[in-house]
């Protein structure tokens, strides 16, 4: 994905999968910073096309920020939330948006500021 690219992602994985149920075929690929010294942003990027081939053009970015080293249960995740209805078109400009975002969440909780995490169109909530 060449929007990921420009904003210094690694495509890790893509994939289709046929909802039946909601007559949709889902599609996602999932990218990656380079691993830092312990964080790392794990991005997503979402869309639906509908069986009769109907696409809103539109997409979610989903976004993690992980530390490489923390145990699943010691794992307090930070996720992006402000990003789920995104023109594909704007994905060049929110990408690297949303992986600075990432990087500024990591500095902080380095510092330990606890979160929310809060931002121009988007907040980072700590599940």
């Amino acid at each position: 994905m060449a929007a990921g690219k420009g904003a210094g992602l690694t495509v890790q994985a893509s994939r289709m999968r046929l909802r039946r149920e909601w007559r949709d075929r889902l599609i996602q690929v999932d990218m990656v910073t380079p691993t830092g010294p312990l964080q790392r942003c794990v991005i997503s990027v979402t869309t639906t096309i509908g069986i009769d081939r109907g696409w809103s053009g539109r997409a979610k970015i989903g976004c993690a920020s992980v530390d490489d080293h923390a145990s699943v249960s010691d794992w307090k995740v930070p996720i992006l939330r402000g990003r789920e209805d995104v023109l594909l078109k704007e994905l060049p400009q929110e990408l690297p948006n949303a992986v600075k975002e990432c990087e500024q969440v990591a500095a902080a909780r380095k510092a330990g500021i606890d979160g929310p995490y809060a931002f121009n169109h988007a907040c980072w909530e700590t599940l």
